[in-house]
């Protein structure tokens, strides 16, 4: 008759399995140069395995299911070490955002992709021919307008993190680097990302502009009662301090800061643990992404 509750999360624990094909000198030197490097453990049942692409002294890392390279056009010569490692330490945060997901009690949303006619309306018809089976495949040279609406009982601030096919990662919002239709700055500001209860942030001005890399493409959505800005965390990749709007990192802060590797293939945090309760929102917004 006992009832089990989560309070606390846990972070940043699992390890990256690597695997050389057939090539015994190739393995012996990138298990020598790894030895250290804490990312990763060699194991034929991999995430990503060593190949070579196009040459015996060209190498890529690829799925073990599809044979697909990760990076797609991401190769190195057999003996660069330092590039593989930023490779593999390129993969372990793509994976790692990717598979957040989690929700505090009262904050949710409904994220929303959409097309703008000339009268600056929503587009239902285009929407509609560039939905399939209920998934969003948006092609080549469209533009779209995100649709934020605040589905729960609590005022929420949100960061919006695009994850691209090929593990591109980068700020949506907030972002300082928007520009308007005539070129001008027109940054959005962590301030400009509240969305009260029961309201709806529609950024008309904000056009996202689909191109490659072709592929299954996720947005990923953080949503916090406190202030935030990833934005800053995204963009430092040195590992080194960094703080919130408040000078302390949110527990929601904590987990993303964790997604930085260091040097040696350690995370930011070596473990993060999180109040279950006061976490925050996070999930994906998922589509794809096809020529034009």
């Amino acid at each position: 008759n006992a009832w089990a509750f989560i309070n606390e999360l846990s972070y940043g624990t699992a390890r990256l399995k690597l695997f050389v094909k057939d090539n015994k000198e190739i393995a012996g030197m990138v298990k020598d140069s790894l030895k250290d490097f804490q990312l990763i453990e060699f194991n034929q049942t991999c995430d990503l395995f060593l190949d070579t692409s196009g040459s015996v002294n060209n190498w890529a890392l690829k799925y073990p299911n599809s044979d697909k390279i990760f990076q797609d056009g991401f190769t190195f010569s057999g003996n660069d070490m330092h590039r593989l490692k930023e490779a593999l330490k390129n993969f372990s945060r793509f994976r790692y955002l990717k598979g957040l997901t989690f929700s505090e009690t009262g904050l949710s949303a409904n994220i929303q992709l959409v097309f703008l006619d000339s009268k600056g309306n929503i587009d239902s018809a285009k929407l509609r021919s560039r939905t399939d089976l209920g998934r969003l495949e948006l092609r080549e040279g469209d533009k779209v307008y995100l649709r934020i609406i605040n589905t729960g009982d609590k005022d929420f601030y949100i960061n919006i993190v695009d994850i691209q096919p090929d593990a591109g990662i980068g700020p949506v919002i907030p972002n300082k680097k928007v520009k308007d239709k005539n070129n001008a700055d027109a940054p959005i500001k962590w301030e400009d990302c509240l969305v009260k209860i029961h309201d709806t942030l529609f950024l008309r001005n904000l056009s996202i502009g689909i191109s490659k890399p072709y592929g299954e493409e996720t947005f990923k959505v953080f949503l916090s009662s406190s202030p935030i800005d990833l934005e800053d965390i995204l963009t430092s990749t040195d590992g080194g301090e960094v703080k919130s709007q408040k000078g302390i990192l949110s527990e929601l802060e904590k987990v993303f800061v964790n997604s930085t590797i260091k040097e040696n293939g350690t995370r930011s945090v070596d473990l993060v643990k999180v109040n279950a309760d006061e976490s925050g929102t996070v999930f994906s917004l998922n589509f794809r992404i096809l020529p034009k």
